[in-house]
């Protein structure tokens, strides 16, 4: 009896080691606490962009096993639409003692601004004519309207522009300035009579107005004839001849004569570009027959912010790559249809601005339709490139009778005029731009775009003076 019970309590002396030197194994084992940010610890996000929350992970491991925990707080001030430099704090709880990590998140804008000139980048003038600025306007993803910052620099040959953005981003054009008088002898200077630019339409009388000299020794000689029934430009040249004989071309004075009623294709393209330049109009135009190997281009590679055309690309994107739930479809309704900024807002968030770019370069888009903010710039080519897409889209796609509803609408379409067929459009509108493009769908449809610097102007009338003309030039491909 007496040897079991020492037995017993050999037996629990071991167990208590035992058991000591268990819990201080266990209590080492107990500090392998890991908590850690998933991810980068320093991280650049671009203005508007869409920030992705990686999170933190926190464990715990025993002698028999891992225990993950979840109840990481993240808590951050961070805002992706405005500049600057914000931290992201995860706090995890255990043991009583409160464990920080810490990620810093830089939000940035590194794209430039953009100025568009109203008006030529080469401005012709006569000797003592004054320079008359036709306008510019400046633009910034981030910024906004930069107009009242652009600084503005002349010299003898050219007008400079250039803006900063609050980022230090910066960007510059230029018009160059000609004087076509600068040879002649300051003693034997000649002046035009009227303008140096004259447009007339076909049938019309030129009627030749001279110069003015300021030194009756010379004899000015008029060069060139204006053939009324022929559509072209035509140079008169005025030659000034001293009393050495030297002759000296001083002036020119260019006579454009174009005819709209014309049955003929390439007369009808000359006399639309000299009607756009007569009109002052500034717009940019394209053209493109979409069953035949026709088209029309104006300007159509100057750079134009494109506003709400870029919610063309949330429509596609979501119609091509997404399962059209009832609330995607009445989203892209509302932001096709109405042109609602609130939709367009919430199908960027759930698309994601890094997809919506990468979907831009895949349809062929060249100038940033789709940058950092919800808007950027565009160009002719990109809208005709967007809508050829969009029009392969609508004939190959189950869903594409129901995206192309969307673009049937009267909203802002200034494309319509009487007795005009069924027209697909999606225009843009902010402060300085009106844009309108769309798809004609005549017995021979085609694809129709006007971007415009004419926001504050006749936008309504001159798109649908213009949409009536190619209406015109399309029936005579």
């Amino acid at each position: 009896m007496k040897f079991l019970e020492m037995l017993k309590k050999r037996s629990d002396v071991l167990f208590i080691g035992f058991f000591i030197s268990f819990s201080l194994w266990s209590s080492m084992v107990s500090n392998n606490l890991a908590f850690e940010i998933k991810g980068e610890k320093e991280v650049e996000l671009a203005v508007f962009d869409q920030y992705i929350e990686k999170g933190a992970y926190a464990e715990y491991c025993s002698f028999f096993r891992c225990s993950f925990f979840t109840n990481i707080k993240v808590e951050t001030d961070l805002d992706t639409n405005k500049v600057g430099t914000y931290e992201v704090l995860y706090t995890f709880n255990y043991s009583n003692k409160e464990n920080i990590k810490k990620r810093i998140v830089h939000v940035v804008d590194k794209e430039s601004p953009n100025i568009v000139l109203n008006g030529d980048l080469k401005i012709y003038l006569n000797e003592k004519e004054n320079f008359v600025e036709p306008g510019y306007s400046a633009w910034d993803n981030y910024d906004g309207d930069l107009t009242n910052q652009v600084k503005i620099e002349k010299t003898s040959q050219a007008i400079y522009y250039r803006v900063f953005d609050s980022s230090g981003n910066s960007f510059e054009i230029k018009r160059d300035i000609y004087y076509r008088s600068n040879n002649v002898d300051k003693s034997k200077r000649i002046f035009l009579n009227g303008s140096s630019v004259v447009y007339l339409e076909r049938g019309d009388v030129y009627s030749e107005v001279g110069v003015t000299s300021l030194d009756d020794s010379v004899v000015v000689n008029t060069i060139g004839v204006v053939d009324t029934q022929k559509v072209g430009r035509y140079d008169i040249k005025y030659e000034v001849v001293d009393s050495t004989s030297k002759k000296n071309l001083v002036l020119t004075r260019k006579v454009y004569v174009y005819d709209l009623n014309t049955t003929n294709k390439e007369d009808y393209i000359k006399s639309l570009n000299y009607y756009i330049e007569m009109k002052g109009y500034a717009v940019s135009v394209g053209y493109v027959s979409l069953v035949k190997d026709d088209n029309y281009f104006y300007n159509e590679e100057k750079k134009y912010f494109g506003a709400s055309l870029v919610k063309m690309l949330d429509a596609l994107y979501v119609y091509e790559k997404l399962d059209v739930t009832l609330e995607l479809r009445k989203l892209v309704a509302d932001a096709i249809s109405l042109s609602s900024n609130s939709a367009h807002e919430i199908l960027v968030n759930k698309i994601g601005k890094t997809n919506l770019r990468k979907y831009a370069k895949k349809i062929g888009l060249k100038s940033n339709i789709f940058n950092n903010s919800s808007y950027g710039n565009t160009t002719v080519l990109d809208q005709i490139s967007c809508w050829k897409y969009l029009y392969d889209f609508i004939n190959k796609s189950s869903l594409g009778e129901e995206l192309k509803n969307f673009f049937i609408n009267s909203k802002s379409n200034y494309l319509l005029f009487d007795g005009a067929p069924v027209i697909m459009h999606k225009y843009g509108y902010s402060d300085y731009v009106f844009h309108d493009t769309g798809i004609v769908y005549d017995y021979n449809p085609y694809i129709l775009v006007f971007l415009s610097s004419e926001g504050k102007g006749d936008y309504r009338n001159i798109i649908q003076d213009l949409s009536k003309k190619i209406y015109r030039l399309n029936k005579l491909v």
